[in-house]
């Protein structure tokens, strides 16, 4: 236990609120493309939905361009994307939300008639929109904006059956429905009642349909093919036969007119293999190979396209027999386990590798997103990343050790720190090396947290002369995994373990004398922390300790930890103003320096990208505070104070006047005072600084009645004498 100070209180309980003082403006979100799972064509313009938002491009121009929630999308992972006659793009959400985006106009429209349902696949037929859904199929009129009817049994009688509905064809006037359990098809004649069961064909195993699940229809002179989990079947005579592919999973199939005017069939097999079914009715596989094929389309003029995981989209070029590749300027993961700015204004992220998606390292300069990973380093799953005094950026992984990459006239360069030399150790025997944590102290030694190393030394210190140093289990530090580390002002090291609370290291300033260190400080569950299971630690500029745990956030300045607020922490930042950044499950909390909460963001009253905040980077010079979380990178224009007053500005403005909105005057210095007059010089109200670089004005005088409508003038002036003006024009419904 930590023991023997005086203890200060700074904070007492504070708890989550809606946003109040301060507002975080000019939201911009970056993810990576990810799984683009449909396209659409137009024209000379293609759209993509994918798991990292909306896609878009025009051929020729060889720019892939991201559309996000920052840019109208009511969220970030979108399922199916359909284009209507009018020319309206339609999306199709994974929480069942529609948007429909107008390129004319630039107007988006959000649709929640499907909300909380499964989008599978949209297809158009003049203003109607079939949606395939989890519980069938539903019509939808693009023009009268409003959902017509539902199917549901899709030629099953008897009880009602949610039968999902994978993908959607039309095809001389029949509407196709692969699902999971078969094809089912009906006639789309004028009066026809879908809801009848009667309407309804419906081929299965024994129509010779002998795979669990149909993936897509397409046909080919007038005959039905299916895609489906045991290759391709065709449809002759009310039976289907096998018909290319057998055994292989079969993930989509569409129509090719080439250039010659020749009707043929492309296919995608297993995720990497594009094939045509050519005039002699055999399938001719396009080279080369390609994998990770996540969409497959053809345009109408026979452009040939797919679309590759975490990649981008690519063209076939029948004279040149090859695939042309289109990139988007945009991370390679969505996944930021922890961000940095370096000494140049770059943004560096550490991305963890989820499932089959990308991990690893990436680097934004403003302009241009780099992305490093095997095999210049030695995993691509990283989870702590820092720039050392002579600024080289270091990054810890899971399971590859620590890299460090070093710019050399432009030149990266990378060493990696594992078991070589045996400078740090695998948690078993290999070369399997956890290091999910690294921080540099005031002496400039970066501390490396070996976690579960096999040798014990669950501490690394390599200092600025290159020599290491180490502190172990036998030493005394706790044999428990550990998860954080902090070092402090006063040359202590806070350890965050997993389990078992705080461990702090005392080395009396002497790493390679060990007569003089102390292990028995420390912090548990019973001494007031909410949790002993220890998600993060930063030190603000009062040298308070500020302390994430899995139930709550702990602070500790000199004795005893106080409580700030219970609810699962997993980052805290300090940004350049002592302002503390608590990253939760459910977004951001922001406390002042002194503690008071600033404003609290969520995914509901921002463009947070993700309510999952995993970590925090603050750039000064642009006022950029950087959000990293689970499925993208958020950044926002947080008002830091500033050296002078040219770039204050004002908004909104016009400024409605009403109980709820307020007038934000930002990049003040923090000494500023503002004062608010009509245009005929009257005084209105006077607004002290806080010591932030933003102030509100409720719109209201300084008796507290709201003004008229008119034209006002607010004006900065710092203590000094200098001073600044601008307008607001104010608007009393």
């Amino acid at each position: 236990m930590l023991r023997k100070f005086s203890f200060i209180t700074l904070l007492c309980i504070l708890c989550f609120v809606t946003v109040t003082d301060a507002q975080i403006i000019d939201w911009k979100t970056y993810t990576s493309v990810g799984t683009i799972r449909d396209m659409a064509i137009s024209g000379e313009t293609i759209w993509g939905a994918s798991s990292g938002g909306a896609v878009t491009m025009q051929r020729g121009d060889a720019v892939l361009t991201q559309i996000t929630n920052t840019e109208g999308l009511s969220q970030n992972d979108v399922a199916a994307v359909a284009i209507d006659p009018n020319g309206a793009i339609w999306f199709g959400l994974q929480n069942g939300i529609l948007n429909r985006y107008q390129p004319s106009t630039g107007q988006w429209l959000e649709i929640d008639h499907y909300q909380d349902e499964i989008i599978y696949d949209m297809h158009i037929l003049n203003d109607s929109l079939f949606l395939a859904l989890d519980f069938g199929v539903s019509l939808f009129n693009t023009l009268d904006v409003e959902v017509k009817d539902n199917f549901q049994n899709l030629g099953q009688t008897g009880t009602i059956k949610k039968i999902a509905a994978i993908s959607i064809y039309s095809h001389a006037n029949k509407l196709w429905v692969a699902t999971d359990e078969g094809v089912a098809v009906a006639p789309l004649d004028p009066g026809v009642n879908l809801q009848s069961p009667v309407i309804w064909t419906t081929y299965k195993s024994q129509d010779g349909l002998n795979a669990n699940k149909i993936n897509a229809i397409s046909s080919l002179k007038d005959t039905i093919y299916a895609a489906t989990s045991n290759g391709v079947y065709k449809l002759e005579n009310s039976s289907w036969t096998p018909a290319g592919f057998s055994q292989k999973e079969v993930n989509a199939i569409v129509r090719l007119q080439t250039p010659e005017a020749v009707d043929q069939l492309v296919a995608l097999v297993e995720g990497s293999t594009v094939a045509l079914l050519n005039t002699s009715n055999t399938w001719a596989t396009i080279t080369p190979a390609q994998t990770k094929i996540t969409a497959l389309e053809t345009g109408d003029d026979g452009s040939l396209w797919i679309a590759r995981q975490d990649l981008g989209l690519l063209e076939y070029d029948f004279a040149e027999k090859d695939w042309q590749l289109t990139e988007a300027n945009a991370p390679k993961s969505s996944n930021f386990n922890a961000l940095t700015i370096d000494s140049k204004g770059r943004l560096w992220a550490a991305s963890r590798s989820v499932n089959t998606l990308a991990g690893g390292i990436q680097m934004f300069d403003g302009v241009q997103w780099t992305y490093f990973a095997r095999p210049e380093l030695n995993s691509n799953d990283y989870r702590s990343i820092l720039e050392d005094h002579e600024g080289n950026i270091w990054a810890g992984s899971w399971g590859g050790g620590v890299a460090i990459i070093q710019e050399v006239d432009g030149v990266f360069k990378f060493t990696n720190l594992d078991t070589t030399n045996d400078v740090l150790s695998p948690f078993q025997p290999g070369n399997y090396v956890i290091a999910p944590a690294i921080a540099q102290d005031q002496f400039n030694n970066i501390w490396i947290l070996n976690s579960q190393a096999i040798n014990l030394r669950r501490v690394a210190v390599r200092t600025p002369n290159n020599e290491f140093a180490y502190f172990s289990v036998i030493d005394g530090i706790l044999n428990t995994p550990l998860t954080a580390i902090s070092p402090d002002q006063r040359g202590w090291v806070w350890l965050g373990l997993e389990n078992r609370g705080i461990q702090i290291i005392k080395y009396g300033g002497t790493l390679f004398d060990s007569s003089d260190d102390n292990f028995t400080s420390g912090l548990v569950e019973s001494e007031g922390l909410y949790s002993n299971n220890i998600t993060a630690l930063a030190e603000d500029e009062s040298g308070v300790m500020w302390i994430g745990t899995d139930k709550g956030l702990n602070l500790w300045f000199a004795s005893e930890p106080d409580k700030a607020f219970e609810a699962p922490v997993t980052a805290i930042g300090i940004d350049p103003v002592d302002n503390k950044w608590i990253g939760t499950p459910n977004g951001v909390t922001i406390l002042r320096a002194q503690g008071e909460v600033i404003a609290d963001y969520t995914i509901q009253n921002s463009n947070l990208v993700s309510p999952n905040v995993q970590a925090f980077a603050f750039d000064e010079k642009n006022t950029y505070a950087w959000i990293g979380t689970d499925r993208g990178l958020s950044r926002s224009v947080f008002p830091f104070p500033r050296e002078n007053l040219a770039q204050v500005t004002g908004y909104p403005n016009p400024f409605e006047v009403n109980r709820e909105n307020k007038f934000f005057i930002n990049f003040l210095t923090e000494d500023a005072t503002v004062n608010i007059f009509t245009a005929s010089g009257k005084h209105v109200k006077k607004i002290p600084p806080n010591g932030s670089a933003q102030v509100t004005w409720n719109g209201a005088d300084s008796k507290g009645s709201f003004v008229a409508s008119g034209v006002y003038v607010f004006v900065a002036t710092t203590v000094d004498g200098n001073s600044t003006t601008g307008k607001v024009v104010v608007i009393r419904p």
